[in-house]
């Protein structure tokens, strides 16, 4: 067996950046001309390491596990379950585990319960972060919210914050998507937006709020003014409150020019179907849009 001999001189010394990979043995096989041969074949100098370096530039890389932390893999998974909106079952996928245990053996598998707890804990953690953002801002806030029924029957109301940073950048921001019980009065509403304010500390900051016509919101917005007028919370005492949703007036607008119109619109509709109900009604359609010139769009049914 050969024994290795240190290098005891100091200009021997291997440069640092060298010291991360495996120690070179100076095995006196061949001594010629103050020159060391290695058993690699590398030649090594009494001074300088250019050999060494370029021996790394063409050897093996040296195959290291790397030991991920598990507590930010799981935190980072659960912001791709949340951007994209995937199951919380997808941790559970077959086909996902051994992609992941493939790139780093050290992988730990969750069931769908833990990924459920991680989503909610980026939620808290987010929440806190944009609390602490809405308590720096020197501006004021606006708001709008809106509710509406899904077809289950159950009503749901959302709020969102809409502010300039400090960057000078407009920011929108859900702060609460919930559920809300019958009946949807509008003292109902506006407690449970009071509430909400309260929550995130920006009852003092408000501006404006912004809803539709609907019969509850006005009431609401009369309700809420003034409760925030208690503290002389709101600026001109709440005369620049209440903001009517542009978009809703427009579509009531346009909703009413289409009732003058609805019997031609009710027979292209009907003709749309028509057409689409079979495949060779829609290439005779093709013919005749391309004989008079036309581009061939597709039919859309609204």
């Amino acid at each position: 067996m050969e024994e290795s001999i240190p290098m005891e001189n100091e200009e021997n010394n291997l440069h640092v950046g060298l010291c991360n990979h495996q120690p070179v043995h100076h095995n006196p096989l061949v001594l010629r001309k103050g020159v060391r041969h290695l058993v690699s074949g590398i030649t090594l100098g009494t001074s300088g390491t250019s050999n060494l370096k370029r021996h790394l530039s063409i050897c093996s890389d040296e195959r290291r596990v790397v030991h991920i932390d598990e507590k930010v893999a799981r935190e980072k998974f659960s912001r791709v379950i949340i951007r994209h909106n995937l199951p919380f079952l997808c941790v559970e996928y077959e086909e996902l585990r051994d992609y992941l245990s493939y790139l780093n053996p050290d992988y730990k598998c969750y069931t769908r319960n833990t990924a459920a707890a991680d989503v909610i804990k980026t939620w808290e953690k987010e929440k806190q972060k944009l609390k602490v953002e809405l308590e720096k801002i020197p501006s004021r806030v606006c708001l709008t919210t809106d509710c509406w029924s899904a077809l289950s029957g159950d009503g749901y109301l959302v709020l969102t914050a809409h502010y300039v940073d400090s960057k000078w950048v407009l920011n929108s921001k859900i702060l609460s998507f919930c559920d809300i019980l019958p009946p949807h009065t509008g003292d109902a509403l506006a407690s449970r937006i009071h509430e909400c304010l309260k929550e995130w500390g920006i009852e003092r900051k408000v501006f404006t709020l912004t809803v539709d016509n609907a019969t509850a919101n006005d009431s609401m917005q009369e309700i809420l003014k003034d409760r925030l007028n208690l503290d002389k919370n709101l600026v001109c005492e709440g005369d620049y409150f209440h903001v009517r949703c542009c978009a809703h007036i427009l579509n009531l607008i346009v909703q009413d020019g289409l009732d003058v119109i609805s019997d031609a619109l009710a027979k292209i509709r009907d003709t749309v179907k028509y057409i689409k109900a079979s495949t060779s009604r829609r290439i005779a359609l093709a013919d005749c849009v391309d004989i008079a010139g036309e581009v061939v769009l597709s039919l859309c049914s609204e």
